[in-house]
């Protein structure tokens, strides 16, 4: 995958993502994607980045995203995806560059090592 194809995977490794949040209990029953939320000390972890910055691309990228078809900019920053990047957030100022096939892979691989040690039941 290349090009214009990093925002649908990176949609589809939202879902993934989040699926596997709640499977794995990262996020209990009833709790909210809201900011302050103790899920974004995972999502920090996995993506090498602070909470807070972890609630901003979740709110602006996967909301954005997911429910309006592009990522939104409520955070004044300047969001770009650039799949040469060696990280999967790298920040410059008010320039935030994602690396889309980064991400893909991260999210890749948790969902497949959870598989191998039980599976992510994909039932409601």
């Amino acid at each position: 995958m290349d090009g214009d194809q990093a925002f649908i995977a990176m949609s589809i490794c939202f879902l993934l993502y989040e699926k596997y949040l709640r499977r794995t209990g990262k996020l209990k029953r009833g709790e909210k994607f809201s900011e302050g939320s103790k899920v974004f000390n995972q999502i920090g972890s996995d993506m090498a980045i602070s909470s807070y910055f972890a609630f901003l691309i979740w709110r602006d990228w996967r909301n954005g995203l997911l429910h309006a078809g592009m990522p939104l900019t409520r955070a004044g920053l300047e969001w770009e995806l650039d799949g040469k990047t060696e990280k999967i957030v790298a920040q410059d100022g008010k320039k935030v560059i994602l690396n889309p096939w980064l991400f893909r892979d991260r999210i890749v691989t948790k969902v497949a090592s959870k598989n191998r040690s039980g599976p992510i039941c994909m039932r409601r």
